[in-house]
């Protein structure tokens, strides 16, 4: 019997290495979307009105996965499979096959065999974004793009010279965090933790955020973003791109928001015009679970907003935005690799 319809107990992904015939199930995942554009070229010539001939060039496939973090792989991991060191560089020349399941609406798990099963192939990275809010969840968003995804419909479909589903669904109805869902109470503070930059008001000169009852820094909102951007590399002869790189030099951005208070309860931060105002810092991320965000030691602030205190009765909030280029090391004991 065909579905009536798809929701989240009937929908899975797994992803693997270039080339896989199968995957790991990414658990903790929220959402997954995918666009497919076929592109299109119109040639005209003289004499007549009517298009002369209507070309279809590459499409392009764009996945977007969004997961709790929670101690299992995270996204980013499960795509680079094979890479030798945990560096923006290195993750981001490795390619990920990805295979999102759909299963019966009579079942309550995703497991057996799906109904259908789209596996997009050769997928590369193209962005990433960490969310470390107060009031919810810590999230990772990724988006992968490639110019291949086939639909298998059948145990017997066919999909580049293979036959049948590259995954069955393996989800048993009881799936639990490996080690919790990760929220704002489980960030290391201290001086085996996270290292923030030292002009943010509060923060020692070391960049630990030290706990006397209360923390000296009340830090809130924390974001961590990378756009890789993709350029083809063409040859002739081949229709596909042989190659998609990355648009080095990468921006990494991270934002930090704070509640303005404690003893220094303005943004803190000087602008004179007179000399330079801001210098290089280091920003370390650690969580519970074991993942780690490490920005590096030349992280410079570029932006202060500050704003709320108005009338409404909302408490001033200062948000404070760093950049880097090419420096966003994310580790995990669960990284398939091993690299912590």
């Amino acid at each position: 019997m065909s579905n009536f319809r798809v929701f989240y107990p009937l929908e899975s992904v797994a992803m693997g290495g270039l080339g896989s015939a199968s995957g790991t199930s990414v658990h903790g995942l929220q959402s997954v979307s995918t666009t497919t554009s076929f592109n299109l070229e119109q040639v005209f010539e003289l004499g007549q009105l009517d298009i002369y001939e209507y070309i279809e060039t590459l499409p392009s496939v764009e996945m977007t996965m969004e997961k709790v973090l929670d101690g299992y792989p995270l996204i980013y991991h499960l795509g680079s499979v094979g890479c030798s060191t945990s560096t923006l560089l290195n993750r981001s020349n490795r390619r990920a096959d990805i295979f999102l399941s759909i299963f019966s609406d009579t079942i309550e798990s995703s497991s057996g065999v799906p109904v259908v099963q789209a596996y997009c192939s050769g997928m590369y990275l193209s962005s990433l974004n960490y969310k470390l809010p107060i009031a919810s969840n810590f999230t990772e968003s990724v988006t992968y793009i490639g110019n291949d995804k086939i639909w298998i419909s059948s145990a017997s479909g066919t999909w580049y010279g293979r036959t049948g589903y590259a995954f069955n669904g393996d989800f048993t109805g009881d799936d639990t965090p490996a080690s919790g869902v990760q929220r704002r109470q489980m960030v290391v503070m201290g001086t085996s933790g996270s290292i923030f930059p030292a002009n943010l008001p509060g923060i020692n000169a070391s960049g630990y955020n030290i706990d006397t009852g209360v923390f000296s820094a009340h830090l809130q909102d924390i974001n961590i973003s990378a756009n890789l951007g993709r350029t083809d590399l063409l040859e002739l002869g081949r229709r596909r791109p042989y190659y998609k790189y990355a648009n080095f030099p990468i921006e990494v951005d991270c934002t930090i928001a704070m509640a303005a208070g404690g003893d220094n309860p303005g943004d803190m931060i000087n602008a004179n015009s007179d000399t330079d105002n801001v210098g290089s810092s280091i920003i370390k991320v650690v969580i519970q679970d074991g993942t780690v965000f490490d920005l590096g030691n030349d992280n410079k602030l570029s932006n202060i907003a500050y704003s709320g205190g108005d009338t409404g009765g909302g408490v001033v909030t200062i948000t404070y935005s760093y950049k880097n280029y090419n420096h966003l090391d994310v580790t995990s004991p669960s990284d398939p690799e091993g690299m912590t």
